[in-house]
This record gives structure tokens, sequence and C-alpha cells, in this order.
């Protein structure tokens, strides 16, 4: 049996008839660089979370190639490539967001050799449900 309420300031939001709340919440938040030679690559996450990861990988100026980011969601692999910046002062960024990942690995692409140089940040975001109503 739930019990209603008629006011629900979780998040700072107003609900009417709810039992409970559904607030999004930041459980981890990684980051790192990317430094592969031609052929390499590297996993940035592994594992098996049902939240959403939220993100940006970023090819850096000085990087002589390109990048193949595949984000494996929901048993299906899906593939972006990042080219090689052609502005000398800026970087080409890919902004990410996903659920249910299981893997998200970087590949550092060229066909005249050299290496790859770049860097990511993302975020996991879970659904924080509570089963006690809130104060009102």
């Amino acid at each position: 049996m739930s019990a209603y309420i008629s006011k629900c300031t979780c998040c700072g939001s107003n609900k009417d008839k709810t039992a409970c709340c559904d607030c999004p919440i930041e459980i981890d938040d990684r980051n790192g660089d990317i430094n592969l030679a031609c052929g390499d690559s590297f996993t940035i996450f592994g594992g098996n979370f049902e939240g959403l990861v939220s993100g940006t990988i970023r090819v850096l100026e000085q990087s002589n190639c390109g990048l193949c980011v595949t984000i494996t969601s929901d048993c299906e692999d899906h593939v972006f490539k990042i080219p090689r910046p052609n502005q000398p002062i800026s970087d080409n960024v890919l902004s990410f967001a996903f659920t249910n990942v299981t893997d998200i690995t970087v590949t550092c692409l060229s066909d005249t050799g050299g290496d790859c140089f770049g860097n990511y940040s993302y975020k996991l975001i879970d659904r924080c449900i509570s089963t006690s109503l809130p104060k009102q």
C-alpha cells in the first residue's frame, strides 16, 4: 500500500501524488590523459553500469592522428571517429551520454603512423530512489 503526498521537495521540485522521490545523483567522476601509439587501444571504462555515463573525449592539437571511440551500451557497439584537429590552436571533442554502458575504448587511428594525444572525463550518474516519504 502506498501513501501519497501532495508535495515533494526532493531535488527542489514539486510533484503531485508521489510516494517517493527519484533524483539523479553523481556517484563518480573520472578523467585522464590519452597517449597512444598508432594502432594501440586503451579502455577508459569497463564495468556494468545501468545508470548514465556522460562525458567528453578530446583529441589535442598536437596529436598526429585521430581516435576511434567505441562505446558499448545495451550490448551494442557505438563507434565514433574523432579526427585530428585541422586548426593548430584547437582540439576536437566528442561529447557523449549513454545508459547501460559496459565498455568505453579508444583506439589511435593513423595510416601514416604517429601518436595520439588527448584526454577524457566522464561522470557516472544514477537515480537515487527514496523508499520513504519526504517530510511535508
